[in-house]
């Protein structure tokens, strides 16, 4: 049996729900038509925070809508993203407790990693964590089985290098409820 990284129990809330999701993307300084990507993890070199920086850099040219979510330990001062698009940018350090509802206040999760034979067989728990959470993911070809995961289930987008820069809109409460659901029969500890 082949058991994949699931969510950690402090992640069982109730399905997303439009009016919460409204009221801590308000308290975060986001307004209702903006769409918010967030990044959630640390600096490491592993985590492929460059790759993250171009990443956002070329959506937020070309998005005007959209805004993001920085949650990276350790601090995101350095990002070229934060220096052009500081005023499109929220910077937190939150606790394992506070992550459910600071990532419920976005519509999608990016997991950007760079091509390795590690990131191939990789299960980053953060995938079941954003689709828990009703994220839609911005995922980097090659990511253990979730690329294709994401591709066959509509779970947001994959990454490829030198793709064009995809369009982004809200994350509808339907769908939301549909990742929810998902992670839940897919990457809960209870489904295994």
């Amino acid at each position: 049996s082949v058991i994949p990284c699931t969510f950690n129990s402090s992640f069982f809330l109730k399905a997303p729900d439009e009016r919460a999701y409204g009221e801590v993307k308000k308290r975060l300084g986001f307004s209702e038509e903006d769409v918010v990507l967030v990044y959630s993890g640390s600096s490491a070199a592993w985590q492929s925070l460059g790759l993250v920086d171009d990443l956002l850099m070329n959506i937020l040219r070309s998005n005007p809508n959209v805004k993001v979510l920085l949650l990276v330990a350790g601090g995101a001062k350095e990002m070229k993203v934060v220096q052009e698009f500081g005023a499109r940018i929220v910077s937190r350090s939150v606790t394992e407790k506070e992550m459910p509802s600071f990532l419920s206040a976005c519509d999608y999760g990016l997991l950007v990693r760079e091509r390795s034979e590690t990131n191939e067989v990789a299960s980053p728990v953060k995938f079941a964590e954003y689709l828990f959470s009703g994220l839609k993911v911005l995922i980097s070809e090659g990511i253990g089985d979730y690329s294709e995961f994401t591709r066959q289930n509509d779970c947001g987008h994959v990454i490829i290098a030198g793709e064009e820069t995809v369009r982004l809109s809200r994350t509808d409460v339907g769908t939301r409820s549909r990742l929810h659901k998902l992670a839940i029969d897919r990457f809960s500890k209870s489904a295994f």
